[in-house]
């Protein structure tokens, strides 16, 4: 019927089958693997570009209320500037009449 060497073949060739389904499986899984991983990295990139425009949006923002500020700063001194060279001479023009 069957001699040993084709016991042998056909235990090699079952062997060769499930080493083969074995190496599909594990290519099946590294596979999904590394989509899960990539998806995981496209949600990172994407959340870290909305953190990223959020910043710049503050930056800009905070950049023009400086500007705005440095600006009411400005007149705010020469307003104050104004008024004190107002009553400067306000109190020079007293000083002089009490004089007379």
């Amino acid at each position: 019927m069957f001699s040993t060497i084709d016991l042998l073949y056909l235990v090699l060739s079952v062997a060769v089958l499930w080493v083969a389904i074995f190496l599909c499986g594990a290519l099946w899984q590294v596979g999904g693997f590394f989509k899960r991983a990539n998806r995981m990295i496209d949600a990172t990139t994407r959340q870290v570009e909305k953190v990223q425009d959020a910043l710049m949006t503050l930056r800009d923002g905070m950049d023009r209320a400086m500007t705005y500020a440095g600006l009411f700063a400005k007149g705010g001194e020469m307003v104050i500037g104004a008024l004190g060279k107002k009553k400067k001479g306000k109190g020079k023009k007293s000083d002089d009449d009490d004089e007379e």
